[in-house]
């Protein structure tokens, strides 16, 4: 749990409600970005411990797992955090003076080989002056980015943009390789290139990475498989 655009959070052992791990940091322009925190795989969780510097951590023991010297000078405000389907690439999205919006990935394998993260680290874009984008990952090297009034379709590595389409603003999720968009008439669902279905009326705002189960504030519950179909959602308080 952390307070985004905040200072602070807490990793928290859900079986007994122990709290493994502290995270703060820092009070040095924290309210521009979500909280930097993701969980990789069971074991491992990535958090700022400053405005310029990301840490790993054990997630059962809280223990650090990335002590290192770090280029204080770092001029990049890490924000939200998104691993790739495999945990190899952490997509991290933030901002540089003077303002602008900057998205970097990061080698984890190589930072864990002893890298630090910001020599592992390789711009994504370009994208316009903006940041907490709505981002997902299609699969282990693309992404999807709102950006300039299109979602861009990037590879990474090499942080190129290879396609565009014209799809609505909103939150982004993937499953399979399918696109899904929390757009103002209700979700939307491509190839990801090409539109193939709209669940009218349905918001959702959490997803669950392993079955692809869609939720709205209701708690109504819609499955991927139902794209090829008028779709029925789940009641209110069925499983994400």
């Amino acid at each position: 749990m952390v307070v985004d655009h905040g200072e602070t959070g807490v990793v928290v052992e859900l079986a007994t409600g122990a709290v493994t791990l502290e995270l703060d940091r820092g009070d040095y322009c924290p309210g521009p970005t979500l909280f930097p925190v993701a969980f990789v795989g069971a074991d491992l969780v990535v958090a700022a411990t400053a405005w310029n510097r990301l840490d790993l951590f054990d997630v059962a023991s809280g223990e650090l797992l990335s002590a290192r010297e770090v280029d204080e000078e770092l001029d990049f405000f890490h924000g939200s955090i998104h691993p790739s389907p495999s945990g190899r690439w952490l997509l991290v999205d933030g901002w540089m003076w003077q303002p602008v919006g900057v998205q970097v990935a990061i080698d984890l394998a190589a930072w864990q080989a002893g890298e630090p993260a910001a020599e592992a680290a390789r711009e994504v874009g370009p994208f316009p002056l903006d940041w907490n984008r709505p981002t997902t990952w299609l699969d282990d090297d693309t992404i999807a980015v709102q950006a300039e009034g299109t979602v861009a379709l990037v590879d990474i590595p090499s942080g190129e943009t290879t396609a565009r389409i014209a799809a609505p603003d909103g939150r982004l999720w993937s499953h399979e390789g399918l696109l899904y968009i929390a757009a103002a008439d209700g979700l939307e669902v491509w190839s990801p290139t090409e539109h193939l279905h709209r669940v009218d009326g349905f918001h959702p705002i959490a997803q669950n990475p392993a079955t692809g189960a869609l939720a709205d504030a209701r708690l109504r519950t819609w499955l991927p498989e139902n794209r090829h179909h008028d779709s029925v959602l789940g009641q209110a308080g069925g499983d994400l």
